[in-house]
C-alpha cells in the first residue's frame, strides 16, 4: 500500500507587493494659455493637381476644401453666447450634406504625452497616454460638449457623437444621424 503524503500549506516568507501606481504631477500650463491660432497653407490639391495656396487658421485644410472633402466646417458655436471673449467660441459642424449613424468624423489629433496635462483641450485616452489638441491645426478640438445645464438653457439637445478607441487612435464618432449644418457634439 503507497504512503499517505500529508499534504500542508506552504507559506510564502516574502509575498511579493502590489505595485502602487505612481502618481504623477500633470504638466501645468500658465492661466493665460490659449487656443494657438497658426496660419498654414491648405493641404488640399486644386482641380488642376497643385496644392491649394489659400491660408487657413483651423484645421489643415481651407473652408472650401474642408466642406467639399470631410463634410465639415468651423464656425461660431450656438453654445457660447455672442459677447464671450477669446478663442473657444468656435464649433465642429457638418456642413452641406448630413452624416449618418455610426461614421468616423474625425480622428483627434495633438500633442501626445505620457504624463497628466491640464488643459481645456485634452483627452485622456488611457492613464498613460493623453492628447492635447490646443493647437488650431487639431479640428477635432473645436468639437464642443453639450452638457446639463445647455440642455437645460436649450441651447442643445444632447450629444449626437462620441469618442472611439481603435488599437491606439482616437476619433469622434456620430452616434446618430447628423443633420447638415448641425454642431458636433461629444
Amino acid at each position: 500500500m503507497p504512503a499517505q503524503v500529508k499534504r500542508t500549506k506552504r507559506k510564502i516568507l516574502n509575498p511579493p507587493k502590489k505595485e502602487k501606481r505612481q502618481q504623477i504631477e500633470p504638466i501645468e500650463y500658465p492661466e493665460s494659455r490659449q487656443r494657438e491660432f497658426v496660419s498654414n497653407q491648405c493641404s488640399s490639391k486644386t482641380a488642376k493637381g497643385v496644392r491649394c495656396k489659400r491660408k487657413t487658421l483651423k484645421g489643415t485644410k481651407c473652408w472650401t476644401h474642408l466642406m467639399r472633402e470631410d463634410n465639415l466646417r468651423v464656425k461660431k458655436s450656438y453654445l457660447f453666447s455672442e459677447n464671450s471673449q477669446g478663442n473657444k467660441n468656435f464649433g465642429l459642424f457638418s456642413a452641406k450634406k448630413e452624416i449618418p449613424k455610426n461614421k468616423v468624423i474625425v480622428p483627434y489629433t495633438g500633442i501626445e504625452s505620457q504624463r497628466p496635462i491640464k488643459g481645456d483641450y485634452v483627452l485622456e485616452v488611457n492613464p498613460y497616454k493623453f492628447i492635447d489638441a490646443y493647437k488650431s491645426s487639431d479640428l477635432a478640438g473645436f468639437s464642443n460638449s453639450c452638457r446639463t445645464a445647455d440642455q437645460k438653457a436649450k441651447k442643445c439637445k444632447g450629444n449626437n457623437a462620441i469618442f472611439s478607441k481603435y488599437k491606439d487612435k482616437v476619433n469622434i464618432k456620430s452616434t446618430k444621424k447628423i443633420n447638415p449644418d448641425e454642431e458636433i457634439l461629444h
